[in-house]
């Protein structure tokens, strides 16, 4: 058998399980289907309450990270990416606040609204399956 998660195949044992068995590389719990009930991270794949709100949150995130205050990391914040969200509100406030003194700084900003309108644009490129895998449950950070 080989496991969704982490490819790595293992002997599955139906008598001693009951149809499900614990992968002994990651730990995910998996069926004789081989469809992952809780993987590693916690997270039911297939079983997960928030899955349709949060793939219905593709849209307003990428049009936030294309059009609004995507520099401040808006798209970020409302997936749920508080990291990734608060790196590029603090370099987008860095960079306007050091523009008051000095004009460069401003760049740090047009670099966090250049890097949110192509995560605006990944985000409304991806299948709807593609974004719950990469945003909700590796939580992928950038890109």
């Amino acid at each position: 058998m080989r496991c969704p998660d982490c490819q790595s195949e293992f002997e599955f044992s139906v008598a001693e399980s009951g149809g499900i068995q614990a992968c002994p590389n990651c730990s995910s719990l998996v069926t004789l289907a081989a469809e992952v009930i809780v993987g590693a991270d916690g997270l039911d794949r297939f079983n997960d309450p928030f899955r349709e709100e949060f793939i219905d949150k593709k849209l307003t995130a990428g049009l936030l990270g294309m059009f609004l205050l995507g520099a401040y990391g808006s798209h970020k914040f409302y997936l749920g990416l508080n990291r990734g969200a608060l790196l590029m509100a603090s370099v987008s406030v860095v960079g306007i606040i050091g523009g008051m003194f000095f004009i460069w700084p401003l760049l740090l900003v047009f670099v966090m609204a250049t890097i949110s309108f192509v995560e605006g644009f990944i985000y409304l490129a991806k299948s709807d399956e593609s974004f719950y895998e990469d945003y909700r449950v590796r939580e992928q950070q950038w890109f």
